[in-house]
């Protein structure tokens, strides 16, 4: 029979994605990136968005990289929540492609850090937060 389109993120017909975070969690981040990269070894991965938000012309690079990406990875966090960056990031993406186009990743207690309220449908409360402490 015909394979079902599977939601979320193991789907394969995600190339390209975008790991948006706050700088405080990089360490945290760097962690989930390495497991997304076990298991999609094919999957492009932009996670270096520190020398973006930085440098020249800064938006509009940062713009094209989220624009080729076929998935924003929102790693929520109180610090991810307060960030300027992160919140551009997700409501860039959230206009361009819609809800569809990003992924939670929550990597703190989402009673500490409610997502914002346009994201609220997506799964935010995650078994994994904790047994990682």
């Amino acid at each position: 029979g015909e394979k079902q389109a599977i939601k979320g993120t193991d789907r394969f017909d995600v190339m390209n994605a975008f790991i948006s975070y706050a700088s405080k969690d990089r360490t945290t981040v760097a962690s989930i990136v390495q497991g997304i990269k076990k298991v999609r070894p094919d999957l492009n991965l932009f996670f270096d968005v520190e020398s973006l938000r930085s440098g020249e012309k800064w938006e509009e690079q940062l713009n094209k990289k989220l624009d080729v990406s076929d998935l924003l990875y929102l790693c929520w966090s109180s610090s991810a929540k307060e960030s300027k960056w992160v919140d551009y990031e997700w409501r860039y993406t959230y206009d361009k492609k819609g809800i569809d186009c990003i992924e939670p990743i929550p990597i703190e207690d989402p009673s500490n850090c409610p997502p914002p309220e346009e994201l609220k449908e997506k799964h935010f409360n995650d078994l994994l937060i904790y047994l990682r402490k």
